[in-house]
């Protein structure tokens, strides 16, 4: 099995594909690098495979029998956003890529196109997939921190507000009005 601890991480890749021989292909190069695969040939197979799976990827051919690639895609999308979506069609037209990528897709693949590219391709996937996870990290320990930085802020506002307070008080008694003059007036005699 080749090596490839990028990819080896990863949980699952769902290939919907309504060839055969492509699914067959895809799967046995795919279990080669340490993927679980499931296998779909139309997007309503797909879509119901996805309820009870976990995957973290999704090659899908565009042109299927029940869907388009496209709509799944979207649908895929809407119910599980942390799939990544590759798209690959035989039919390559660069404005349809081009929606396609604005579309939450992550690549667009042309048959015939040769499994180092995929590869490649999941690759680039796999990393994108662990620099979010990284991000959603930061995130969660940056707005801990703010709680913290907050909390803190409320409590000094409370003993600023205390002494504050304590130190109102005293300057109102009438022995402390005595003891501060006093002492202004013991600086005063010391400076002449």
């Amino acid at each position: 099995m080749p090596g490839n601890k990028l990819l080896e991480s990863q949980k699952t890749l769902l290939i919907v594909d309504d060839n055969h021989d492509i699914l067959e292909y895809l799967s046995t190069g795919f279990s080669d690098y340490g993927f679980n695969i499931i296998t779909a040939e139309n997007g309503k197979a797909a879509l119901s495979l996805l309820k009870t799976n976990q995957p973290a990827f999704a090659l899908i051919d565009i042109r299927l029998p029940d869907i388009n690639g496209i709509d799944l895609s979207k649908q895929i999308y809407a119910s599980f956003p942390q799939v990544i979506i590759i798209l690959m069609t035989g039919y390559p037209d660069i404005r349809e890529a081009l929606k396609n990528l604005e579309n939450r897709v992550f690549d667009y693949l042309i048959k015939p196109f040769k499994f180092q590219q995929l590869l490649l391709s999941l690759k680039r996937a796999a990393k994108y997939s662990e620099l979010m996870e990284q991000n959603n990290q930061y995130k969660k320990k940056i707005e801990l921190l703010e709680d913290e930085n907050n909390k803190i802020r409320r409590e000094m506002r409370k003993l600023l507000n205390k002494t504050s307070q304590k130190r109102l008080k005293e300057l109102n008694k009438p022995q402390s009005k005595n003891k501060y003059l006093n002492s202004y007036k013991k600086q005063q005699d010391y400076s002449d």
